[in-house]
């Protein structure tokens, strides 16, 4: 007879288990991640999306008026967007309608009445406006869908000022 029991160490196994279950928990998590297609990285939107990133705009997805947005808009506004009569909001993925109507409400007020804002996701209806703003989020859009208005906004020639990121990651 041994001095000391041979039992499972309870330690040992709760320690092991939890890494175990932490290595399962994130590779699982990141095969669902790559399964699903969807572009959370703002690395991947910047080399997915035509044109620079204008801004990165906090969002608690919520749809509640962001006053964080007002100063921001502006310069983008009284910046890229200062010569086109016309501007074309195009949402790229899943923007919940609140966010997307809260932005284009602040862009149109920056704008100021004598320009046009158009918001739109069909192409052949913003190809007339002076240039082109498009307005994401992260996990809102698949790579193929990024890939297919890559190549449609190539087609269509218009000037695309832009991005701006809607980042639930940001704090207000």
């Amino acid at each position: 007879m041994l001095d000391e029991p041979v039992s499972p160490r309870r330690g040992r196994t709760i320690g092991l288990g939890l890494l175990v279950g932490m290595v399962l928990g994130s590779g699982g998590a990141l095969i669902s991640d790559r399964r699903s297609g969807r572009v959370f990285s703002t690395d991947e939107l910047c080399r997915a999306l035509p044109g620079p990133l204008l801004e990165r705009l906090p969002c608690q997805g919520n749809g509640r008026p962001n006053d964080g947005w007002i100063a921001p808009i502006q310069l983008l506004a009284d910046g890229p967007l200062a010569n086109d009569e016309s501007v074309a909001l195009i949402p790229v993925g899943s923007i919940s309608p609140a966010d997307l109507d809260g932005f284009a409400t602040r862009l149109n007020q920056a704008l100021g009445p004598q320009k046009k804002l158009l918001i739109s996701t069909d192409l052949l209806a913003t190809r007339n406006c002076n240039t082109q703003l498009l307005l994401t989020t992260p996990g809102g859009a698949k790579h193929e869908q990024l890939r297919q208005l890559r190549a449609q906004l190539a087609l269509q020639g218009a000037h695309v000022a832009g991005w701006v990121l809607l980042d639930t990651n940001l704090e207000a």
